[in-house]
């Protein structure tokens, strides 16, 4: 509850990343970001959607994963992981709180001129208007259309589209070698 007042909604928006060799990220790198992109996303809609359950009203989650959570993104390869359980986790939920009003709606979106991007290194490896770079705004209108839609998965970009379906008709190792080749460090 916020002031006095039930949730109605929740954004769980939960993000970090390494870019580069795996190897060369920490255990307690690793750790963190496990905890950040998947257990605290997990548990707190667990949370919430129980107090929804509780009271017996409608609710809604929007779970933000990545369109990276589709594919095997080396050099990114713990973060694509995680956000491959965010989608997925979301998608489950939602099912299961069907039922009850409860919507879930997992926003995929694709690379956006962010902290995130920045602070990793591909912002140097990648500029703004390359692979579906999004401007944050315009991701957030999708996100919050798709939300109150009660969408159960949204993709924005055409780019990230494409990527989500060859993601489902493609070879997995095809994609990650190809991935690969695009994600590569300049120093690797």
């Amino acid at each position: 509850a916020i002031e006095g007042r039930p949730l109605a909604a929740a954004v769980l928006n939960a993000g970090v990343t390494h870019y580069g060799d795996a190897l060369a990220q920490t255990s307690e790198s690793l750790v963190a970001m496990i905890h950040t992109n998947v257990a605290s996303l997990a548990v707190l809609a667990n949370a919430v959607a129980r107090d929804f359950k509780a009271r017996g009203e409608p609710g809604a989650l929007l779970c933000v994963s990545s369109v990276g959570g589709f594919l095997p993104l080396p050099f990114q390869a713990a973060y694509a992981g995680t956000k491959a359980f965010v989608t997925q986790f979301g998608m489950a939920l939602g099912v299961e709180l069907a039922p009850a009003g409860i919507s879930v709606t997992v926003f995929a979106a694709g690379g956006m001129p962010t902290e995130l991007v920045t602070g990793s290194g591909l912002g140097q490896k990648f500029k703004a208007d390359q692979l579906g770079m999004m401007a944050v705004d315009r991701a957030a209108r999708i996100a919050l259309t798709a939300f109150l839609k009660r969408s159960a998965l949204s993709v924005p970009g055409v780019v990230n589209q494409a990527l989500a379906f060859a993601s489902r008709v493609t070879p997995r190792r095809f994609l990650a070698a190809r991935a690969g080749d695009v994600y590569r460090p300049p120093q690797l």
